[in-house]
């Protein structure tokens, strides 16, 4: 299988702040559409944009209940989530059904190179036939190599519902939300995010730390240098070496000398509450406080949803809010399940498809319905997604082999929806 449509985060995420000029979004009162300036432009409306990529989940995983959230505040169900149940099939011969996940942590999955192949087609990975058949597979391998208990990789089928994460859903019925993700490369989180700021890795598909390497490409924010345009990173964490987290450094020798632009996340709400924010704001996830919404059984992806809540929240109650555009993704799909296979030499979605002869690919060039999403489609570069049926599934709660501890089995008060007040644009 030949990814040649590799395209990169840095230039999807523009793809998107574009689009996001002409597109109104899901609203969730189709009656009555926010109004548009026939005369707005991207030079003239947007002064921020800020960017925020979290970790590690698939568009099925993480919104493959979208539209039953949707169809509950009266919307139609246009997104292309979970409408079928797919299955995998596991290493002792049975099959394992998307199951709703009745807890926050999983054990961790892999997107990392081998893996992400296997994902595609179990037994034959470099067959350029797409199958979609080993997540369970390969998140059972993993499960064996760290010595984890979900030894048949169950956990690569489950789902949240938007009764899980409310917050999330809300938003993304709210605003532009694509059901297309993609990720640049079959590569794993330190990688790709190395596309996200240069929109390569120069051939690195393992993470720099494994081979002291360094890249000399040039990244967003030299471009952005040269426009005179305004930037910081905002980081949550700080690594073993003192210094705030950031994958900037892995540029060089650019990205060694920029350390006053590299500033803790404190700043971020500080800026705001300032009228202070940069025209490009880069926000680097909580990767080591457990908030960057990864799998593993101490990141609860409850955390990190209400982490990117929180900054949400701060910026639509600041006065940056009225001419800011706001871009959330994940870097991977980190090897959960999801029936939207990759684009395969430029051609049209390969997908997962249910009907008479049971689960099969189809495509490039053929859906396995007529009518397309009328879904406001943004394609970002960030996970692997695509596509969806008409059986519902049912509703299963994850056995206790994928739930890291006990702590994790149940969903802690989830989060609760905005209230709409805050949620208004500020005159």
């Amino acid at each position: 299988m030949n990814h040649v449509n590799v395209t990169a985060l840095i230039f999807c995420s523009f793809l998107l702040f574009l689009s996001l000029v002409g597109c109104q979004g899901l609203t969730a009162n189709p009656t009555q559409p926010t109004p548009v300036n026939p005369q707005a432009t991207l030079q003239n409306s947007v002064n921020h944009i800020i960017f925020m990529m979290q970790e590690n989940r698939s568009f099925d995983a993480y919104f493959g209940k979208l539209n039953d959230y949707r169809a509950q505040q009266g919307l139609s169900r246009d997104a292309d989530d979970l409408e079928s149940t797919f299955t995998n099939p596991a290493d002792d011969g049975s099959q394992v059904a998307n199951f709703h996940l009745a807890t926050g942590c999983i054990y961790n999955t892999s997107a990392a190179w081998l893996e992400s192949w296997g994902d595609m087609n179990r037994l034959d990975p470099a067959n350029d036939k797409l199958l979609l058949d080993g997540f369970v597979h390969t998140a059972a391998g993993q499960a064996r190599f760290d010595g984890t208990p979900d030894t048949k990789g169950i956990r690569a089928m489950g789902y949240y519902t938007g009764d899980d994460l409310t917050s999330p859903y809300w938003f993304a019925t709210q605003f532009a939300t694509s059901d297309r993700f993609y990720m640049p490369a079959p590569l794993p989180t330190e990688v790709i995010r190395l596309y996200a700021m240069a929109a390569t890795s120069q051939g690195f598909v393992h993470p720099l730390s494994t081979t002291q390497g360094h890249l000399t490409s040039t990244t967003i924010f030299q471009l952005l240098d040269q426009a005179g345009v305004s930037w910081k990173i905002y980081s949550v964490d700080t690594g073993s070496d003192g210094k705030l987290i950031t994958t900037l450094r892995s540029f060089q020798p650019y990205g060694l000398q920029q350390e006053s632009r590299i500033v803790p996340i404190a700043d971020y709400f500080t800026d705001l509450q300032n009228g202070a924010l940069p025209q490009f704001a880069y926000i680097e996830p909580a990767y080591l406080s457990g908030r960057d919404e990864h799998p593993g059984p101490n990141h609860n992806i409850w955390a990190g949803a209400q982490f990117v809540a929180g900054i949400r929240k701060a910026l639509i109650n600041s006065s940056s809010w009225k001419d800011s555009i706001f871009i959330q993704t994940f870097d991977e799909g980190g090897g959960l399940f999801d029936h939207v296979g990759p684009m395969i030499d430029g051609q049209p979605i390969q997908e997962l498809g249910v009907g008479p002869g049971g689960q099969q690919a189809v495509g490039p060039g053929m859906y396995a319905r007529t009518r397309r999403s009328s879904t406001c489609r943004i394609r970002t570069a960030s996970r692997r997604r695509i596509f969806n049926l008409a059986i519902r599934p049912e509703t299963l709660l994850a056995p206790a082999s994928a739930c890291p501890s006990s702590s994790c089995r149940r969903l802690p008060s989830r989060i609760t929806s905005p209230t709409r007040p805050w949620i208004t644009r500020p005159s």
